[in-house]
């Protein structure tokens, strides 16, 4: 699981800045966040990762238990 956690934080960081707003990093890194996001919680909807829409709350809720 801490690789699955350290690899979310990764992710995180090309996705998110430090206010926790959007950055532009391409739809792919936000599909790959939106998997790994999937698969530390499967029971939560973080966005779609087929189009790369995410569901912010629940991602930076996700970052914010984690870290």
């Amino acid at each position: 699981m801490d690789a699955k956690i350290e690899k979310f934080k990764k992710l995180y960081d090309e996705v998110f800045d430090e206010l926790n707003c959007v950055k532009p990093c391409g739809r792919q890194v936000t599909c790959d966040l939106i998997t790994i996001c999937s698969e530390i919680r499967p029971e939560t909807n973080f966005g779609n990762a087929s189009t790369g829409f995410m569901d912010l709350g629940n991602i930076i809720a996700l970052y914010h238990e984690l870290t």
